[in-house]
């Protein structure tokens, strides 16, 4: 006597059997007593009644059994030899909503799939002849986002797909009734794949469905989206090299790109083939007021995927967000191979723009302390392909810029070169014009120039003259070096000496007149531009100790204005250089060693101070 069970339990499914058997030689014969499937959140199939297992002397056999839930039934049996093997199975109503968590996410969101599935399969195998029939249907199923389920993105009323596989030939049709009014009907027939993989086949396709929004499942970056697909394909060659030829046409394009703030109106894409291999690809995309165009081919069936396009447009929105607003007008040649990579070369128009480079910078990346707990790849980080570039973006003198102190406009001519491997560069002048506030004061902007000289984007050469007229004197500010690196120098007209140029600069009057709580604002614009030595300049003319120094208190450095109110007693204000803290001190010298030390920030702070001089 035998007896089994088994046991196992998964996230989303769930199996047991219980059997017993005898052994008397040379017949084996055993009961399958208990069997059930508990998927998850569903009804438990159970087995119906006890199922047969016989094995006798290389003849084995299973009674025909059936497991069934409160909709769905599975139902089978099997025969064979060493010679000969049968096997037959019947599905009832098999909810599709089972499958859901083994289909691929789109954009991180779960797929949820509805409907039924019913069918039956029979495979019979005499020697080396193996025949095989398949029938399955579906009724009224539905594909959305699990988190949108009143969205549908694909319908069905009916899919119907018989398959036979007779004296080595395989023959296959799907039927359906897809999105309403829409049909599909594809067939294929040709030698058995599992035989040969180089038989020859022959194939059709046509597609009519006028209602299709299952394009955000290709292209998760849309939303709202609907066209309608008209489509006639035949397919001939191998399994292993087939070749399409005939048309697709997606027409009635609409969709939104909620990341860009478009919404995209009356596009439509093409695509033909007469000889089997390359596809001649032509399209429309209609964005704001101007229309971007696509002509060229693609070649999906080489070794290694292939496309060569080019890309042209005149004012076409790109992006509409409270970010972003631009126009762009490409003209640009796309080369693409799935092993060798991108290139891309052309020009790209900026005509008109509007760009908001605070809110920009604030969205780039999040701050320091924020923890990921389930990160997940972005799009293209792994197995990314090497792009080569050689790009030339023409800047209109409508691109208007604001954030950071700076209003106003860039114009200019900037060739950009990326290569694999290396940080992206720039050759060209972009001018800028407008005002630029520094300081609580609003410059003018006389000559400002970016120059890319082969350089980093985010470094370029700095020439800039920003400055404020009274009636007799003009002062200003001069930037010349490196983005990363820029040398600040104050300027004026008639000539002053720096400490003053500064007041004028930053108080917009003589030193003279500047008081003590002008200080902290004096220092840290002199501390920016011109360190410590013009900061102690400024503090002998307006009568307070200014400098720059490190601060534990905001930590880092930072200008700190003060007076000694007696011998012993100081009082002093700091205003961090780089972030937003203030920090105010009280210093108590008790003898010529020590000190105490009180601080009121954003941390406060008692010390003792011990000074020992050698």
């Amino acid at each position: 006597q035998h007896r089994i069970e088994f046991s196992a339990d998964g996230e989303t499914l769930g199996l047991a059997l219980k059997a017993h058997g005898s052994w008397r030689q040379p017949l084996w014969q055993g009961v399958v007593e208990e069997a059930s499937v508990a998927p998850a959140d569903r009804p438990v199939w159970r087995l119906q009644q006890p199922a047969d297992l016989r094995i006798d002397d290389g003849q084995v056999s299973l009674s025909r059994s059936c497991l069934k839930g409160q909709v769905v039934s599975l139902c089978g049996e099997a025969s064979g030899n060493r010679q000969q093997q049968t096997a037959a199975i019947e599905l009832g109503s098999l909810p599709l909503a089972l499958v859901g968590p083994w289909l691929p996410r789109q954009a991180g969101e779960a797929i949820d799939i509805g409907g039924e599935l019913s069918g039956s399969a029979r495979i019979e195998r005499l020697g080396e002849n193996l025949r095989a029939e398949l029938a399955l249907d579906s009724r009224d199923g539905h594909i959305n986002y699990a988190v949108s389920e009143n969205e549908r993105l694909l319908e069905w009323q009916s899919l119907a797909l018989r398959a036979t596989l007779a004296d080595g030939q395989l023959k296959a049709n799907l039927q359906g009734h897809v999105e309403g009014d829409g049909t599909l009907d594809a067939s294929i027939d040709g030698g058995s794949p599992l035989d040969n993989p180089d038989a020859a086949i022959n194939g059709r396709l046509h597609m009519a469905l006028p209602r299709l929004r299952a394009l955000s499942l290709v292209e998760p970056e849309l939303s709202d989206a609907s066209a309608k697909l008209d489509g006639d394909l035949s397919v001939s060659g191998t399994w292993q090299a087939p070749q399409f030829s005939g048309r697709l046409l997606v027409d009635a394009l609409q969709a939104e790109i909620p990341a860009l703030g478009l919404k995209l109106s009356d596009s439509r894409l093409r695509l033909d083939s007469d000889d089997g291999s390359r596809f001649r690809l032509s399209g429309e995309v209609n964005s704001g007021e101007g229309v971007l165009s696509v002509d060229g081919s693609v070649d999906p069936f080489a070794e290694g995927d292939r496309a060569d396009l080019q890309i042209r447009g005149e004012r076409v929105l790109a992006s509409d967000t409270s970010l972003l607003h631009v126009l762009v007008s490409p003209d640009l040649h796309l080369n693409w191979h799935a092993e060798q990579g991108v290139r891309l070369d052309g020009k790209i128009g900026v005509p008109e723009g509007r760009l908001d480079l605070e809110r920009i910078e604030n969205s780039v990346a999040p701050s320091a302390d924020v923890v990921v707990s389930d990160p997940r790849p972005g799009r293209g980080e792994a197995g990314a392909l090497p792009i080569h570039a050689e790009v030339t973006v023409e800047i209109g003198d409508a691109l208007r810029l604001r954030g950071f102190g700076f209003d106003g406009r860039v114009e200019g001519s900037l060739a950009i070169r990326e290569r694999p491997g290396r940080s992206p560069t720039g050759r060209g002048t972009v001018s800028v014009s407008g005002k630029y506030q520094a300081y609580g004061q609003n410059l003018d902007i006389k000559r400002g120039r970016l120059l890319f000289a082969n350089s980093a984007l985010d470094n370029p050469s700095l020439d800039v003259r920003a400055e404020r007229e009274f009636e007799q004197q003009t002062v200003g500010l001069e930037v010349r070096g490196t983005a990363l690196l820029p040398i600040l120098d104050v300027y004026s007209d008639p000539p002053l000496d720096q400490a003053e140029a500064l007041s004028y600069l930053v108080l917009g009057r003589p030193l003279r007149s500047a008081s003590g709580a002008d200080g902290a604002q004096l220092g840290q614009a002199a501390a920016a531009i011109g360190g410590n030595l013009l900061a102690g300049q400024l503090g002998d003319r307006i009568g307070l100790d200014i400098g720059v120094a490190d601060s534990k208190a905001l930590g880092g450095a930072a200008v700190s204005v003060g007076k000694y109110l007696s011998p012993r007693l100081y009082l002093g204000y700091g205003v961090s250089l780089f972030g937003s803290g203030q920090v105010v001190t009280f210093k108590y010298i008790i003898n010529r060693l020590w000190e105490a030390e009180v601080e009121s920030g954003r941390e406060n702070r008692v010390g003792l101070n011990y000074t020992l001089e050698r």
